[in-house]
């Protein structure tokens, strides 16, 4: 990844119904070979979520640009279909992905990398105001690992293989390696709460549509060797396009290594990429 020195003076990012602005003051975002993992616990009866999806947003495309893999997860909280909603959100790595994450507070909350930082007990965090400095501090931690991926997509059958490699960047001789393989969708035009009102054709952006491994990732190992690459391969079928969902130019690949074996579930490395390009 090109490295990158990014000054923003401001984002203005109009949301949904009321167009309240999102304004990021000026930064510079740090030199990094680091992508983030922002899981953004979110739902379609969360009064608040499209703040927090405005906020995900600026900083995967604005602030973090290339540095920042959001992943939208409808679980069991706020999640139930509204009036004239067409899309069901929800599904089972949705709601044991949510699980997983806790504890957290109320939604739209964010999971910065799975992290348990410095004076918290909870892996996601709801000021949303604050995601922005908890990704900054990430990404002037050590790069331990990196990731790349290739794929193919077979449109005519829906048969998806991805081929992961991960890079050790230093010996990690003690630990709990896992791979996590996830599916988003984007573009989903379907009602949204936002405050007070309901916003009918709000763009749902980063839904997690499947985790092709296990929502915890597959264990791949108990240690890490500087030199000794790991690959692994992974299998899926994406359904036929229904009702205009699972429209693979509006889907995308997230991949994500993560080190389980202490107290909390860091995500040290992620990378992302279209289904088709």
């Amino acid at each position: 990844m090109q490295r990158l020195i990014l000054f923003v003076s401001f984002i203005i990012l109009l949301m949904a119904c009321d167009e309240k602005p999102v304004v990021i003051p000026p930064f510079e975002a740090p030199v990094s070979n680091r992508v983030v993992l922002l899981e953004e616990l979110t739902g379609v009866e969360c009064q608040n979520c499209p703040q927090g999806a405005a906020v995900a947003q600026a900083l995967s495309k604005s602030v973090f640009p290339g540095q920042v893999v959001v992943v939208g997860i409808h679980g069991n909280f706020l999640t139930d279909m509204l009036a004239n909603s067409t899309y069901n959100f929800r599904n089972q790595d949705a709601i044991d992905l949510e699980e997983y994450l806790k504890p957290w507070q109320g939604k739209p909350s964010a999971s910065v990398n799975r992290i348990l930082f410095d004076g918290t007990d909870k892996l996601a965090n709801n000021k949303t105001g604050e995601w922005q400095g908890l990704v900054n501090e990430v990404l002037q931690q050590p790069h331990q690992v990196e990731v790349v991926f290739s794929h193919e997509f077979n449109a005519a059958t829906g048969d998806l293989t991805v081929n992961v490699g991960i890079a050790p960047l230093e010996d990690i001789p003690e630990g709990e390696f896992r791979l996590t393989v996830m599916l988003t969708e984007s573009h989903m035009i379907d009602p949204q709460k936002d405050g007070s009102d309901i916003v009918p054709d709000y763009e749902h952006n980063h839904v997690l549509r499947d985790i092709i491994t296990n929502f915890d990732g597959d264990i791949i190992g108990n240690s890490l060797t500087k030199g000794i690459n790991l690959t692994r391969t992974v299998s899926a079928n994406i359904p036929q396009i229904v009702s205009g969902e699972w429209i693979p130019e509006n889907m995308e690949i997230v991949v994500a290594v993560a080190n389980t074996g202490g107290v909390g579930k860091d995500i040290m490395q992620a990378a992302t990429a279209y289904l088709v390009e």
